[in-house]
């Protein structure tokens, strides 16, 4: 009798079963005028996962960061090698090197010349320099800003027996020493032999500080600009051997 009864409603079953596979799969089961709301497998696949690319996102550029700093370290031990070798190599002739003179920065250069001081420009604000000498210290001494406002003085410099200036920074002097009149004792007249680094521009610091030539007031080392206002030739060298300013 049961298995009558089951033979009697399959036919049923079978075309429910068939109508309920149809909308499970294709049709939400609810819709309103903003969203649709369904259980179907093949909707939540093609939905667009934010969550999990996000989440991608973070070891991907956790793993490209972590290469840039290493890249970065690299970069400076290399850079320090280089400044460190180059500054604590032998002076060579500036005047022997005039062509390859873009290729030398932060070399030590020595050249013979004179001062011409009614032309000095400074450039400021600049903090002045002091070694700073460490107990069991290894290594080169380092420098720290003092934290004293002051500028760098820099001279036109003519090239002895050779008709053109080049730019000598030749260091810093507190803000109450920058007129020259109140430093004449280490204003130097006569013909000497003088070493420094060559400089190039600082276009880092140049992108947000800006000169006024015309204002004669100067920010930073623009050595095409400085050369062009006082009539030198584009040359900038570092004094590392002078004398006192401040006397």
């Amino acid at each position: 009798m049961i298995s009558r009864q089951i033979l009697f409603f399959r036919p049923y079953i079978s075309n429910q079963l068939s109508i309920f596979r149809n909308i499970h799969i294709s049709k939400p089961i609810y819709q309103s005028n903003n969203r649709s709301f369904t259980l179907t497998k093949r909707n939540r696949k093609d939905k667009f996962d934010g969550g999990a690319l996000f989440l991608l996102i973070i070891p991907v550029s956790t793993f490209a960061l972590g290469c840039w700093q290493v890249s970065r370290r690299k970069w400076k031990i290399n850079l320090i090698e280089t400044l460190k070798s180059r500054t604590q190599a032998e002076p060579i002739s500036l005047l022997e090197n005039l062509d390859i003179l873009p290729e030398l920065e932060y070399y030590p250069v020595r050249v013979r010349g004179k001062f011409d001081h009614s032309r000095e420009i400074l450039i400021e604000p600049r903090s002045r320099l002091d070694l700073v000498e460490r107990e069991n210290q290894v290594g080169p001494r380092q420098s720290r800003a003092s934290g004293v406002p002051g500028a760098h003085v820099i001279t036109p410099f003519r090239v002895a027996n050779r008709n053109f200036d080049i730019l000598v920074n030749r260091g810093y002097v507190p803000f109450d020493l920058r007129d020259s009149s109140t430093r004449r004792a280490g204003q130097i007249e006569d013909e000497h032999e003088i070493i420094g680094l060559l400089r190039s521009t600082d276009y880092l610091h140049a992108m947000w500080n800006k000169n006024e030539p015309s204002r004669n007031i100067w920010r930073v080392r623009d050595v095409a600009e400085m050369a062009a206002a006082i009539q030198t030739a584009p040359i900038f060298i570092d004094e590392v051997k002078n004398n006192c300013l401040s006397i």
